[in-house]
């Protein structure tokens, strides 16, 4: 019988009423959709893959404010940040973007919020993005009782600051536009090979690689690689432009040297004492000293028992290269004497006017001189002069592209900036 034939017969059954249906009927179950549902699947049929309801829920934004509330006013510090769930069932916090900074001020209080104070090679600066970095140490300058050590403290900070911004553009500026196009796809492989390495450096995922950088630096990816791509391009620029022109040769280490000969070859230090009788009123204390000096008695010794004020200790010097002719402060006389005396002895007796003196080296102590051809000396003197060299030729270089790719006045910008500050911080 075919299949056909069967459909037909068991529908001609049906029709009919005939009986032989209801086995069939009683080993029936109803389906429906809801049971397609393994929440609602029956008893016996249990479900092959479970899914937390976490990893469907979405991304919470978590905003940290923080109030610091001053005597002119009360600031505002925002951070946000996503919260999500990642694929492995972990959670991670994002940050959306730096930290936002706002002030609620008293009433009657001025606060410049913003001004374009000019541009750099067609870049603008506007104020509270370069205030916004140094609003602290400024705040705290703003605190001082002394107002005028408060201003000038403001007005230095804003200015050292400014200086830095003006040199930063300009030699990034100067060292992109140098760049020869063969080199340009280079400069680019080696960003994209950077930010592959911290991306796995950090993580892995570029999502994570944010976060890391927005802890530690405040940043994104993009604006750390561009950071790094300035760093370069404004080393490589030094060295190609500056550091050529910073030269120190052999003479100029000599020079740096007999300048500095105090510092690498000292000269002896030395304890001068002495003893200074009034010729006539004290004649008998005179001839007491002569008959010590002549049982050999020591120098501090008789000074002493004639009630000479310290002992007898007298100055405190430091020989230079001419040796006792160097004390000029010191009578001839006595610098005579002392040439020639040893450590501890004596001199004869000296009348000085109305005055008989006896003078003595009471000590000598010779500190170890370092020769200028000792290596040490000549590196620590060749990167001193290198040092100042390469700040003297840097100036020169910043001065010759200021006159090139600066459109606006300089002092004007730094005006308007300390204006700004002080406006905003003074107290």
């Amino acid at each position: 019988m075919t299949c056909g034939a069967v459909a037909w017969a068991a529908l001609t059954l049906a029709m009919s009423g005939c009986s032989s249906w209801a086995p069939w009927q009683a080993k029936s179950v109803p389906v429906t959709a809801d049971q397609f549902n393994s929440r609602n699947a029956p008893e016996g049929l249990e479900a092959r893959v479970v899914v937390p309801a976490r990893v469907f829920a979405p991304p919470t934004v978590d905003v940290v404010e923080r109030v610091d509330a001053g005597p002119d006013a009360t600031f505002v510090e925002r951070d946000e940040a996503i919260t999500t769930t990642m694929p492995d069932g972990t959670t991670t916090s994002i940050r959306t973007g730096p930290e936002e900074t706002a002030a609620i001020l008293p009433a009657g209080r001025p606060w410049p919020v913003d001004g374009l104070v000019g541009q750099i090679n067609g870049k603008a600066i506007y104020a509270d993005e370069f205030l916004k970095g140094m609003s602290d140490r400024l705040a705290q300058a703003g605190k001082n009782q002394d107002r005028a050590v408060g201003r000038r403290t403001i007005v230095s900070l804003v200015s050292e600051r400014f200086e830095e911004e003006v040199n930063n553009r300009l030699i990034i500026s100067e060292a992109e536009s140098s760049i020869p196009p063969e080199a340009r796809e280079g400069l680019f492989q080696w960003l994209r090979t950077l930010q592959e390495e911290e991306i796995a450096e950090r993580g892995g995922t570029r999502s994570a690689a944010t976060a890391s950088l927005q802890d530690q630096f405040g940043m994104t990816v993009e604006q750390f690689l561009e950071r790094r791509k300035n760093m370069a391009l404004a080393g490589d620029l030094i060295r190609r432009r500056i550091a050529p022109r910073a030269i120190v040769s052999w003479r100029d280490i000599e020079r740096a040297y007999e300048r500095a000969i105090d510092e690498y070859a000292p000269g002896a230090k030395i304890v001068i004492g002495r003893i200074l009788l009034r010729t006539g009123e004290d004649a008998a204390k005179i001839e007491d000293a002569k008959a010590q000096f002549a049982a050999g008695v020591d120098f501090r010794t008789v000074a002493a028992s004639l009630n000479i004020l310290n002992d007898g200790v007298w100055l405190e010097k430091t020989l230079g290269p001419e040796g006792m002719d160097g004390l000029t402060d010191v009578r001839e006389e006595m610098r005579v004497a002392l040439k020639e005396l040893p450590v501890g002895a004596p001199s004869e007796a000296l009348v000085l006017g109305p005055a008989t003196v006896w003078v003595a080296v009471l000590s000598r102590e010779q500190p170890p001189a370092r020769s200028l051809y000792d290596s040490d000396v000549q590196l620590r003197l060749r990167a001193e002069l290198e040092r100042q060299r390469m700040m003297y030729e840097q100036n020169r270089y910043f001065a010759a592209l200021r006159s090139r790719w600066i459109s606006d006045d300089i002092d004007e910008m730094r005006v308007r900036l300390i204006d700004i500050a002080l406006r905003r911080y003074m107290q």
